[in-house]
């Protein structure tokens, strides 16, 4: 592993600090886990769960793909979208 990886790998934010940093994201993890997830928490945190150790978004958004795919999720609905780019956040903290 790169000293630049290994430096990514050690400050990237956990998913749970994430969604915890801004109101706006924790509005948008409670409107997914209401209208992804069924109301579902726990398997909201097993998806999450699944994301967790991925050090690259490549690996995280196929994760993504296959919850969607497996839901029938529409990955450009709104709450879809929402959920998405606030984990896009954890890989890209400045965009």
């Amino acid at each position: 592993m790169s000293i630049m990886r290994e430096e990514i790998k050690n400050n990237m934010i956990s998913t749970k600090e994430l969604f915890e940093s801004q109101p706006e994201w924790a509005e948008k993890r409670d409107r997914a886990v209401k209208k992804l997830f069924n109301g579902n928490l726990n398997d909201f945190n097993q998806f999450l769960s699944r994301i967790e150790p991925l050090q690259e978004w490549k690996e995280a958004m196929d994760v993504i793909e296959d919850e969607f795919s497996k839901r029938k999720i529409r990955p450009d609905g709104k709450e879809a979208t929402g959920l998405t780019d606030v984990l896009f956040k954890r890989y890209f903290p400045s965009y």
